[in-house]
């Protein structure tokens, strides 16, 4: 993905960006085999300044746009894909933040402390008992004395729980409240009990450390997001989180490709009937990368023309067919490379792609969010075709 050129959208430079990106790349493999969260590409990241340049320039970040913010994981995705995520997870809050915040005193004093001391954020919206519905919670927010709260809550996955600075949590209103009547909580890590509730040893996206935690807290209401979480999941939380995440895996699919690519080079010069099989592959891969880039660049233009939440349809089959898209490249590079890529020890070795790569259609289940589409478009008028509009019109159809 190419980043407008302007200078409010240049890529930072404390670190050098390249070497952020090189940094992820060289710690990959042992993130990847540890489980461990990628501690050396989150503090070249703090460093540069990567994690605070979406805020405002009067709360100290630089108003960072979303396409420059999707090159950037991007490139990360095809650096290390746990680092990544974990960039596109922290921009993704910060985003909900940004704009649903309003002028309280204290969540602008947070964004600014945010920016003075790079702090991470994490997603704290699972929770055990709700099947991974992201518009429903059990916990609820606990009126205190003196206009304090409480909150508690069972989180069944928090990426990178255990390193998080600070955690924004869903939770019913008030006790009494229906569980889609929902707010965000912004709890920093200096007002939480965590504790560890299971570990994270999965097939890919190790990195992350997604364990399951439980979260307590205390604070005051002022912490709350003045606006509804259903509207902050519509307009804001569902579109970037698609966007970035379709981003990583854009990354990884592109080194996926620039590996199977290398390949080829390599192995033509001793056997040129690799070609055979092998270049028509690699143009069917180039050809889905392309194709992702094309879905990205439209998403990112509908969200930035604040059209997100209008243009639902298209945002909610982004994350389907960018993560399927990601996934037939990488099976796709396993038959490029055959044993060289099945291996862990080779130059094209494509296993950790695959990997993470299978992760994609599961985060928030592609099943699920193609149901939801399916019942919007019962829901609207959109035609497709000639028969539909026709019986749309309320005319006969001919048989």
């Amino acid at each position: 993905m190419d980043a407008p050129a302007s200078a409010a959208t240049q890529i930072p430079t404390a670190p050098d960006w390249t070497s952020v990106c090189a940094i992820a790349r060289s710690h990959a493999v042992a993130v990847d085999e540890a489980g461990r969260f990628p501690v050396e590409a989150a503090a070249a990241l703090r460093a540069s300044g990567a994690l605070t340049m979406a805020l405002p320039r009067d709360l100290g970040g630089r108003d960072m746009g979303f396409a420059t913010l999707a090159r950037m994981a991007c490139e990360l995705g095809a650096a290390c894909a746990s680092t990544a995520m974990a960039f596109a997870m922290h921009h993704n809050q910060l985003a909900c933040l940004i704009r649903h915040a309003g002028e309280g005193a204290w969540l602008r004093d947070f964004q600014r402390r945010i920016a003075d001391e790079g702090l991470l954020l994490a997603s704290a919206t699972s929770e055990e008992g709700i099947g991974g519905r992201l518009r429903t919670s059990r916990c609820a927010v606990t009126p205190l004395a003196g206009d304090r709260f409480a909150l508690e809550k069972a989180a069944s996955a928090v990426s990178y729980g255990a390193e998080a600075d600070a955690y924004l949590v869903t939770a019913r209103r008030a006790p009494d409240a229906d569980a889609g009547d929902q707010v965000l909580v912004v709890l920093p890590r200096d007002q939480v009990r965590l504790e560890a509730k299971g570990g994270w040893d999965a097939l890919g996206l190790r990195g992350t450390a997604s364990g399951a935690f439980h979260i307590a807290g205390e604070g005051e209401a002022g912490q709350i997001l003045p606006v509804p979480f259903g509207v902050i999941a519509t307009e804001t939380m569902v579109p970037t989180s698609h966007i970035l995440w379709g981003a990583v895996w854009l990354g990884i699919a592109m080194d996926v490709v620039a590996r199977c690519r290398a390949f080829l080079r390599h192995r033509m010069r001793t056997n040129p009937d690799a070609a055979r099989v092998g270049l028509p592959l690699l143009a069917q891969m180039t050809g889905l990368v392309t194709d992702m880039d094309t879905c990205l660049r439209r998403a990112i233009a509908l969200y930035e023309a604040g059209h997100a939440a209008r243009e639902a349809l298209d945002i909610i089959l982004l994350k389907t067919s960018l993560s399927e898209m990601a996934l037939r490249v990488a099976t796709t590079g396993m038959r490029v490379c055959g044993l060289s890529g099945y291996r862990n020890d080779t130059p094209y070795s494509l296993g950790r792609h695959l990997r993470d790569l299978t992760a994609a259609p599961l985060m928030i289940n592609n099943d699920a969010i193609l149901g939801d589409a399916g019942r919007l478009l019962l829901a609207t008028r959109l035609t497709v075709g000639q028969f539909d509009a026709a019986h749309e019109a309320g005319e006969e159809i001919a048989q």
